[in-house]
C-alpha cells in the first residue's frame, strides 16, 4: 500500500527575490501554514523626521496571486497598529519589527504583491507598503513538517 504524504505544516522563504517595491520596511521572512500566511517585516526609522516619524498598516492590505488574481486578506497584525492608529518612533535610529497574518497560500510556486491600498486615512501621500513580483518557488523553501 502507498503511503500517503502529509500536508506541509510549515514552508518559509527568508528574504524572498522580488521584482520591486519598498527598500523600507524590508521582507526579512514568509511563512506559509495550513491556516495563515505570516510575513516578517523590519522597518528603520527615517532620518529626515525629527524623531524618526511613525508607521501603521491599512486593514485593507492584501496579497494578490498574480497568476490567478485571487486576492489573501490581512487578518492580524503583531508590532504595528492597524490604521488611524499609529506608533510613533522616539528617536531617529529606532527600528521595529512587525507580523503581517494573511489567509493562507496555497503551498505551491507563486508569485505575489503585497498591496497596502492607496487610502489617505493609512497610507499617508501614497507612501504605502507596496511589494511587487515576490517569488515563492517550493525549491527555495525551508519546510518543517
Amino acid at each position: 500500500m502507498a503511503k500517503k504524504k502529509t500536508a506541509l505544516k510549515r514552508l518559509i522563504w527568508q528574504k524572498p527575490e522580488m521584482e520591486g517595491g519598498r527598500q523600507n520596511p524590508s521582507i526579512l521572512r514568509i511563512t506559509v501554514r495550513e491556516n495563515e500566511t505570516q510575513i516578517d517585516l523590519g522597518y528603520s526609522a527615517y532620518n529626515i523626521y525629527i524623531n524618526g516619524g511613525w508607521i501603521r498598516i491599512h486593514a485593507d492590505t492584501y496579497l494578490h496571486d498574480k497568476k490567478t488574481g485571487n486576492h489573501y486578506k490581512l487578518t492580524k497584525a503583531e508590532g504595528i497598529p492597524i490604521a488611524p492608529e499609529k506608533l510613533e518612533f522616539q528617536t531617529k535610529t529606532d527600528w521595529q519589527y512587525f507580523s503581517l497574518f494573511f489567509e493562507p497560500l496555497p503551498q505551491k510556486d507563486l508569485i505575489i504583491d503585497f498591496i497596502e491600498p492607496d487610502n489617505s486615512v493609512a497610507s499617508d501621500n501614497g507612501n504605502n507598503f507596496d511589494f511587487f513580483g515576490i517569488k515563492l518557488k517550493l525549491a527555495d523553501a525551508l519546510e518543517e513538517y
